[in-house]
């Protein structure tokens, strides 16, 4: 916990999974309330202002006083103090049980919606104390994730079924569409109170059955019998084998590390420091194209990073108390783009040849994400003014009225909300410096780049030739180069 504080203190998450010692002996989760309460008190000596409590609602053989033991378990944990009597946050998260395929519970029923929302109400009721921030998932969202951990093959047909209905970032639940659900099962035949609300005969055969995970039936289901009696089984790595089938003590057998000597100092080590004050950055070129279009930035950024660690690339952090490796992207692409131009900015802790960086780096990128070129980073002494797109449809066609219409006009004003709710006009015409047919159905232009004004080619397809979102969706965007002016 010291060498946790050390990095970066936010939330400080504890599972503790059931509010009663009996119903976490049923499901082997081998802590105690003295546990928790020990640990939690350790954390706000230690300075964390909030802590974040995870539990499940519905598991095997619960009952009203297992609700009522987490009730009590998360009051006795609001009077502990910080240090200074500081009054911490509690953040509690509950969601509904769902029994998984391949453990000792894929025999046990989930328990109802309406069970479920009542349980719930009933924690958010008993929870509403000043301190405690009480939060659920949503039961109908348990429901479809229960399904699909125990479903058989008739899942396929849902899948495209609710696909087609417009299903999609079900995720989100501003997006969630439980009724289209709803209707895909009735229409493949899937009744809900039997593939997801009742329980399995321990005897009885399992869509999952022909898949070998190593863990024998057998074992499962004794393992289920000694959870309805609330017996514990323990960990083989510093116990006896339990003869669950995965080790056969050749190939596959426990390995067991002893835990690190502790460290000198309570801070852990971070990567030293350049001292001379000269860093070694490169411009690396990229190209992102096929399946790798479909990365976001986040994603693209968590490949490049380990790419690099592979390549034994040591870049160099930055200093604090979350140290991070210095890499910047000058353009953030949108889903779905490709490009044959991008560009990053990496420094280095250690001096490295450009075109050793490249040899390095390039075996190490997934399909999609090749290395076009390495320079010593220089200060540039202009902007990206001009960005050359081109963009190819699928089962749609470019007309030549928009474009006729656009030589027409002078002006041709787009318009656009911002995120304080304010209206601003664009002029795309002034924007838009090249525009040409490329058969078939292609098309290249030129946009300037302006932060003020951003305009991207979705907008150029949206406003000029009234295509909709699907169309958009299908169409295939690449950057193909940027041009750079005096900066101003």
């Amino acid at each position: 916990m010291a060498l946790i504080k050390t990095v970066r203190k936010t939330g400080f998450t504890i599972a503790p999974e059931a509010g009663s010692q009996r119903l976490r002996d049923v499901i082997n989760k081998n802590i105690t309330d003295d546990d928790i309460l020990q640990t939690v008190g350790d954390a706000f000596e230690q300075g964390w202002k909030v802590i974040k409590l995870y539990f499940m609602i519905g598991l095997p053989t619960e009952t009203q006083a297992d609700l009522e033991a987490l009730v009590d378990l998360v009051q006795r944990l609001k009077v502990i103090r910080g240090s200074g009597g500081r009054r911490p946050k509690i953040n509690v998260s509950v969601a509904t049980f769902i029994p998984k395929a391949h453990t000792p519970f894929q025999w046990c029923p989930q328990i109802s919606l309406e069970e479920s929302r009542r349980r719930i109400r009933w924690l958010q009721a008993q929870l509403q104390s000043p301190g405690i921030h009480f939060k659920w998932q949503n039961p109908e969202i348990s429901m479809l994730e229960g399904l699909w951990a125990r479903g058989d093959r008739r899942l396929s047909d849902l899948l495209m079924k609710a696909y087609a209905a417009g299903c999609r970032l079900d995720g989100w639940s501003d997006h969630f569409k439980f009724d289209r659900w709803c209707a895909g099962m009735a229409a493949c035949g899937i009744d809900p109170d039997e593939a997801v609300f009742r329980g399995r005969n321990l005897e009885a055969p399992l869509p999952w059955d022909h898949i070998d995970m190593k863990v024998t039936r057998d074992f499962l289901a004794a393992e289920f019998e000694k959870a309805m009696k609330g017996e514990a089984t323990d960990d083989c790595r510093d116990g006896a084998c339990q003869n669950c089938g995965v080790c056969d003590f050749n190939l596959i057998q426990p390995q067991v590390h002893k835990p690190p000597a502790p460290r000198v100092s309570g801070r852990p080590a971070s990567p030293p420091a350049d001292k001379t004050g000269q860093l070694d950055k490169h411009v690396l070129t990229f190209a992102k194209t096929g399946s790798a279009r479909y990365l976001g930035h986040l994603e693209m950024a968590a490949v490049f990073k380990r790419a690099l660690r592979r390549a034994g690339i040591a870049l160099h952090y930055s200093q604090g108390f979350h140290p991070s490796p210095k890499i910047v992207f000058e353009d953030t692409l949108p889903l779905g783009m490709e490009s044959l131009c991008e560009r990053m900015i990496i420094t280095l802790r250690q001096p490295l040849a450009d075109a050793a960086i490249v040899q390095r780096l390039q075996p190490q990128m997934p399909p999609g994400l090749s290395i076009l070129g390495c320079e010593a980073y220089r200060r540039r002494k202009a902007d990206a003014v001009e960005v050359d797109y081109r963009v190819q449809l699928m089962g749609a066609a470019f007309q030549d009225q928009p474009l006729e219409r656009l030589r027409r006009q002078s002006h041709f004003y787009i318009e656009r909300t911002n995120r304080k709710g304010r209206l601003k006009k664009i002029d795309l015409k002034a924007m838009l410096t090249k525009i040409k047919r490329v058969p078939p159905e292609g098309l290249e232009f030129t946009l300037r780049h302006q932060l003020d004004a951003l305009v991207r080619p979705a907008d150029l397809l949206r406003h000029l030739f009234n295509f909709d979102a699907d169309v958009i969706r299908r169409a295939r965007i690449t950057k193909l180069k940027m041009h750079y002016g005096p900066r101003h």
